[in-house]
């Protein structure tokens, strides 16, 4: 399990602040809205769920930075590193595509 502070934009606009954590099977983002006001999120999705995983271009920044774009069937959701810190989004997203791309394991 790998786990990230980051900010994420959802599809309708509203950015969180929170974590990103990859498990064996799910990519799962929990926060607050920008800002602390309002409850917290929890945001669950199974890789094989996201249509694709890639570095945003062009308009696809978060607060002028470079963001991971998760592309998903409801919309787009944007994800950048939270901290001033070294960037962590290319790193997220070789995990995220390893997971994609490895087997997925069943019990029994």
């Amino acid at each position: 399990m790998s786990t990230y502070a980051v900010k994420w934009r959802e599809p309708g606009g509203e950015t969180f602040v929170g974590r990103l954590v990859l498990d064996p099977s799910t990519l799962s983002f929990d926060g607050r809205p920008r800002g602390g006001d309002g409850a917290s999120v929890q945001r669950r999705f199974a890789y094989e769920g996201l249509r694709a995983v890639r570095i945003g271009r062009g308009t696809e920044r978060l607060d002028g930075r470079p963001a991971l774009v998760v592309e998903r069937p409801d919309g787009d959701y944007l994800v950048a590193g939270a901290g001033t810190g070294a960037p962590v989004v290319g790193e997220i997203l070789d995990q995220l595509v390893a997971r994609q791309s490895a087997p997925q394991q069943t019990c029994g």
